[in-house]
C-alpha cells in the first residue's frame, strides 16, 4: 500500500515538474524579440508604417533647431506646380526610438548623425568642384532634354546627367544615406542609380522618340539647399507635340541639382 502511494506521489511530482518546464519556456521566448526585428531594432533601420527611413537612436540632439525643421518641412513638400507657392507644412515627426530600449543588454547603435533622415541632408565640407556641362537654367536644361528624348539620342540624355566623380564629390556626402551606420558605399549608390537612370531615359527615348515635342512649361517644386548645391525634386516637363497638339507631362527627370548658376539631372526615373 505505501509502495502505491509512493509510485502515485512520484508521477504527480514529475508531472508538475514538467508543467512548469513549459510554462517557463513559453514565457521566456514570449518575452523575447523574434531574431529578424533583434537584427532589425539593433541596426537602427526598422521601418515605421510608411517605409522610409527613419533616424535611430544615436547620440546627437533631441530635438532639432528651428530653422533645420523649417528645412525639413521644405524638402518634403511636394512639388505645387508653380514656383513660390506656400507650401504646406507636414506635421513634425518625433525621432524612432527602439521597442529593446530599457531591455538589459541593449545599446542604441552608435549614430550621431541619425537626425540628418529628419533635417534631409548631412553636414558637410565645401567643395571646389564644378559641375561639367549642364544648363544655365531649369528652362535650357528643360529644352535640352525634351530634344534629346524626341531624337531617341541617349548619349545627349547622358550627358545631362550627373557624372560619377561629381556625385561623389558634391552631392553622396550630403546624402542621410552615406552616414557610416547604413554600410551603403558610393558605389553601391551609383550603380543603383545609374541603373535607374539607364531604365528611364531608355524607356523615355523608347516612348516620345520621334516626336515633334517642344517644351511649353515647367512644373517647378520648391528647391531644397545643401551645403554644395540645390535640389529640386519632382520636376515635370509640360512638352507639346507640335503635329498633334497633344499636351504631355513628362516625368522622368523628376530630380535636378544647380550649383552656381549650372544644372544637371541628378538621375532619370523608369516611370
Amino acid at each position: 500500500m505505501n509502495l502505491s502511494k509512493g509510485k502515485t506521489w512520484l508521477a504527480a511530482l514529475i508531472l508538475v515538474t514538467l508543467i512548469s518546464a513549459a510554462a517557463g519556456w513559453v514565457l521566456l521566448h514570449r518575452s523575447r524579440p523574434d531574431s529578424s526585428t533583434l537584427r532589425e531594432e539593433v541596426a537602427g533601420r526598422l521601418s515605421l508604417p510608411d517605409y522610409k527611413a527613419q533616424p535611430t537612436t544615436g547620440t546627437g540632439p533631441s530635438v532639432p533647431d528651428r530653422s533645420v525643421a523649417m528645412d525639413a518641412s521644405i524638402a518634403r513638400t511636394p512639388a505645387t506646380g508653380t514656383l513660390g507657392a506656400a507650401p504646406s507644412v507636414p506635421a513634425q515627426r518625433s525621432v524612432y526610438t527602439s521597442r529593446l530600449v530599457g531591455r538589459p543588454g541593449y545599446y542604441p547603435p552608435d549614430d550621431p548623425e541619425s537626425l540628418s533622415v529628419l533635417t534631409g541632408r548631412r553636414e558637410a565640407p565645401a567643395v571646389d568642384l564644378e559641375l561639367s556641362g549642364g544648363e544655365a537654367s531649369l528652362e535650357a536644361l528643360g529644352r535640352a532634354v525634351v530634344a534629346a528624348v524626341t531624337e531617341s539620342n541617349q548619349s545627349a540624355l547622358d550627358g545631362l546627367r550627373v557624372t560619377k566623380h561629381e556625385f561623389r564629390v558634391i552631392c553622396w556626402p550630403e546624402f542621410p544615406e552615406s552616414r557610416p551606420i547604413t554600410n551603403i558605399t558610393l558605389d553601391d549608390a551609383w550603380m543603383m542609380a545609374a541603373a535607374k537612370s539607364h531604365a528611364g531615359s531608355s524607356r523615355a527615348a523608347g516612348t516620345y522618340g520621334g516626336r515633334n515635342l517642344e517644351l511649353v512649361n515647367l512644373e517647378i517644386p520648391r528647391p531644397f539647399a545643401y551645403r554644395n548645391f540645390t535640389r529640386y525634386s519632382g520636376l515635370v516637363l509640360v512638352a507639346r507635340d507640335r503635329n498633334s497638339g497633344e499636351v504631355l507631362r513628362l516625368t522622368f527627370a523628376p530630380s535636378v541639382i544647380e550649383r552656381h548658376g549650372q544644372f544637371k539631372v541628378l538621375m532619370y526615373r523608369d516611370r
